[in-house]
């Protein structure tokens, strides 16, 4: 699901921009600790929540399948523990994070003189080819391509005011997801996709078989099909609405500087806290639990969501602050510092898992949420210690290189500079 502007390439520090300058990443100290730690949790989420997805939608194993499973028990319990702390929560923190970055980075824009805003445009576009390549051949629920495409939109508001800001996050953070079922019901688009009908046994067991010949190339065409038809066409629409919401509250958040001194609101985040979790958790269950009329589940289902990724949010904050756990927390910045290279990387866990990417386990249909669980945490882990040696030797994560490279259209040097 994912990614934030800054978490993906740490934007440009200095006051005053110059080419030479341009490049020179963000040090230790200059860098906001909290964000990175945010990025890393968020990304453990993503990892599980997609993981988990594409069990639960039912689109790389049949329910027969999965009921065999001698997991099936737990599995099911499971999955309602997914449901209620991940499921839309950790895009949601991500979504938030890409706002709250977005709009640090238009404060620098200001600074940094005339060419700065055609830079940052071109560092999006080039997110948005790398973000239709992962789709494509990678992940068919690739988030970068709609980050990049939102990060255009974001880039229209830079000098909106933060009324206007905030007036369009409570808008599109409340009704956005009603806005998309009302344009899809209008043009019928969910009636026509479902003729296609990617979730059928046979289309599952089509997916498993191309996986197990080992043929990647037939796998990636049918999957690109579903993207093309089933993605693009139809569930980027509603994302773009779910997501803008999201985008626009961090960009507030983001002016407000709230993360510039944490330590100096950490009553406030306590306060906050204390608010929104029991209120997320107590509306969460409620949906889970009861077959209540469906809108009124959506709707709770929507407030809970923000209120449980707010919650985590100050949680966060305020363990980080904890000089008990100072040290812990920080391990997830490792990983928070390299999130687009992590992303990539997490993908190609999944498909390493389920598909049998690059000679993997190739586990569709024969995994259920508790395996599932346990290849997260130790991939997770892996992703930690990977993060962990490469950022002793380097300044940035390899794709974060490239993407600069890419940017500034030159060879710049990766090797961390001790400074």
């Amino acid at each position: 699901m994912l990614l934030n502007y800054e978490a993906i390439e740490p934007a440009i520090n200095t006051p005053y921009y110059s080419a030479a300058q341009s490049h020179i990443p963000l040090t230790s100290s200059q860098r906001i600790s909290e964000l990175d730690v945010l990025r890393g949790i968020a990304l453990f989420g993503v990892l599980l929540g997609n993981f988990s997805e594409y069990i639960m939608s039912g689109f790389i194993a049949t329910s027969e399948q999965l009921a065999a499973l001698t997991s099936a028990g737990h599995d099911k319990r499971l999955q309602f523990f997914i449901e209620l702390f991940v499921t839309d929560k950790a895009n949601t923190l991500f979504s938030f994070l890409f706002g709250v970055s977005f709009s640090m980075q238009i404060q620098r824009l200001s600074k940094m003189g005339e060419g700065a805003s055609m830079l940052y445009l071109r560092r999006l576009v080039i997110l948005l080819a790398f973000g239709f390549l992962h789709l494509f051949f990678v992940s068919p629920w690739d988030i970068l391509h709609m980050y990049a495409a939102l990060g255009l939109i974001l880039f229209l508001f830079r000098e909106s005011s933060d009324r206007t800001l905030l007036y369009s996050a409570i808008f599109f953070l409340l009704f956005g997801t009603l806005i998309y079922r009302t344009i899809t019901s209008h043009f019928n688009i969910h009636a026509a996709l479902e003729n296609y009908r990617f979730y059928t046994d046979s289309a599952i067991l089509l997916r498993q078989s191309l996986s197990s010949e080992g043929n990647y190339w037939g796998l990636v065409t049918n999957l690109a099909n579903y993207t093309w038809r089933d993605w693009l066409l139809g569930s980027s629409g509603g994302s773009a609405f779910y997501l803008i919401g999201r985008f626009f509250f961090g960009a507030w958040v983001g002016r407000k500087g709230w993360f510039n001194d944490t330590s100096s609101h950490l009553k406030v985040y306590a306060l906050v806290c204390a608010l929104t979790l029991p209120l997320g958790l107590s509306l969460e269950l409620i949906v889970l639990k009861t077959n209540w009329f469906v809108e009124g589940h959506r709707v709770m289902h929507t407030i809970a969501t923000l209120a449980l990724s707010a919650s985590y949010v100050c949680l966060v904050i305020l363990l980080f602050h904890w000089s008990l756990l100072r040290r812990f927390m920080q391990i997830f910045s490792y990983v928070g510092r390299m999130a687009l290279t992590n992303y990539v990387l997490q993908s190609l866990i999944i498909g390493f898992t389920y598909w049998g990417f690059l000679g993997g386990a190739n586990l569709a249909g024969r995994i259920g949420l508790s395996g599932v669980l346990f290849v997260a945490v130790t991939g997770y882990l892996g992703l930690i210690l990977l993060s962990r040696v490469w950022l002793s030797y380097f300044a940035y994560g390899p794709l974060e290189w490239g993407w600069r490279c890419l940017t500034y259209w030159q060879v710049l040097s990766i090797k961390r500079q001790h400074r």
